[in-house]
């Protein structure tokens, strides 16, 4: 059980740190986080994932913070059924962040640092999707034991 929480902790981080080519310079997913909320209030958010790179990095962090809440929240809460949920949850919404920051990589050369660079977080989360599915495997094989006896 802490190895989980460790993992979905390295996990966020990983994710967090994924550089991002704006601009004339690079940056980190983590700061796309920060400031995509903020910019929902003064300017709006373009919520079109086929949009050029540079246009849907706000939509990314969106995406990607609303994700980690979800993976944090999961890490607070103490009912394990619920718990699973919003981990496996939480883990589909950041591969939909990965996915819009990512797409078509050969097209935009700009998406191909955070291609390479998301794997890590990929695997781990593949990693921790598995150990939560045999998690929930275990607590429905216990309550089908209860209901048996």
């Amino acid at each position: 059980m802490k190895e989980l929480k460790q993992l979905k902790l390295l996990l966020i981080i990983s994710h967090s740190l994924i550089p991002i080519a704006a601009g004339h310079g690079l940056g980190i997913l983590f700061l796309f986080e920060i400031i995509s909320p903020i910019r929902i209030f003064q300017n709006g958010i373009l919520f079109d994932i086929n949009a050029e790179f540079q246009d849907r990095l706000m939509l990314v962090g969106l995406i990607s913070i609303l994700s980690k809440i979800i993976l944090i929240i999961s890490l607070i809460i103490k009912n394990s059924k619920f718990k699973n949920w919003l981990t496996i949850s939480g883990i589909f919404v950041l591969w939909f962040a990965t996915y819009i920051l990512t797409k078509k990589p050969d097209i935009d050369s700009l998406a191909d640092l955070p291609l390479i660079t998301s794997l890590i977080a990929i695997i781990l989360s593949v990693v921790v999707l598995i150990k939560t599915l045999n998690k929930e495997l275990k607590l429905k094989k216990k309550g089908i034991v209860k209901h048996c006896t």
